[in-house]
C-alpha cells in the first residue's frame, strides 16, 4: 500500500531553492573576483551582501526542511538523505560566505588569475549540482554529471597545488602579507570545491540506492 500513499514532494522544491541560492552565490562571487579591480567600494559591498543574503536564506531553508522532516510521515526519498543533502548545500553556502568575507576583511582589490579560474570551477560545479536535484526528482541517470563534477574537483586539486607553488616560489611579486592572504583564499576555495563535489556524490549514492 506504500505506493498509494501521498508523499510530501515539497522537500524537492526546498532543495531546488537551496540549489538556486548556491548557483546565485557562486556566480556573484565569480563576478566579484573578475571585476574586482574596477569595482567601487560600494559595488563590491553589494556583491558581498548578495552572497551573504544567499547564505542567510539558505540557513532559513535548512531550518524549514529539518523542522518539517520531523512532522512528515512519508517523504519522497529517505528522510536521512534529505537531511544530508540539505546540510551539505548549507555547508557549501557557509563556506562561500566565509570565502567572500575574507575579501572584505582583508580589503582585497585585486586577486591572482588563479582565483578567477577557481571561481569558474565553482560556478560550473554549482550549476551541475543544481541540475542533479532535477535529475533526482525525475529519477534520471546522474553518472555523467557526477563524473563531470569529479573531473572539475580534480582540476581544482591541480589548480590548488599550482597556485600554492606559485605563491611560495620565491617570487617578489607578492609581499609576505599578500602571500598569507592568498594562501587562505586558495585553501578556502578548495574546501568549497570539495564540498560541492561531495553533494554530487550524495546524489549519486541516493540514485544507486533507489535504482
Amino acid at each position: 500500500m506504500d505506493f498509494l500513499l501521498p508523499r510530501e514532494t515539497r522537500f524537492f522544491t526546498f532543495l531546488a531553492q537551496m540549489g538556486d541560492l548556491l548557483v546565485t552565490g557562486c556566480t556573484t562571487f565569480r563576478d566579484l573576483v573578475v571585476q574586482i579591480e574596477g569595482l567601487s567600494e560600494e559595488d563590491a559591498k553589494k556583491r558581498l551582501f548578495s552572497i551573504k543574503d544567499c547564505e542567510q536564506k539558505g540557513d532559513r531553508l535548512e531550518v524549514t526542511i529539518l523542522d518539517q522532516l520531523e512532522s512528515t510521515f512519508l517523504t519522497p526519498i529517505d528522510r536521512e538523505d534529505i537531511e544530508s543533502l540539505t546540510i551539505q548545500i548549507d555547508k557549501s553556502l557557509d563556506i562561500l560566505n566565509s570565502l567572500s568575507r575574507r575579501i572584505e576583511i582583508y580589503h582585497i582589490t585585486q586577486v591572482p588569475m588563479n582565483v578567477v579560474k577557481f571561481a569558474d570551477i565553482i560556478v560550473a560545479l554549482a550549476n551541475l549540482s543544481r541540475e542533479l536535484i532535477d535529475d533526482l526528482v525525475a529519477k534520471r541517470d546522474v553518472r555523467k554529471k557526477t563524473e563531470a563534477m569529479h573531473q572539475l574537483e580534480n582540476e581544482g586539486d591541480d589548480l590548488f597545488h599550482m597556485s600554492m607553488a606559485e605563491l611560495f616560489a620565491g617570487s617578489e611579486k607578492y609581499q609576505t602579507i599578500e602571500t598569507t592572504i592568498f594562501k587562505e583564499l586558495y585553501e578556502q576555495v578548495e574546501v568549497l570545491v570539495d564540498s560541492i563535489d561531495f553533494f554530487g556524490k550524495l546524489i549519486r549514492g541516493i540514485r544507486m540506492k533507489h535504482g
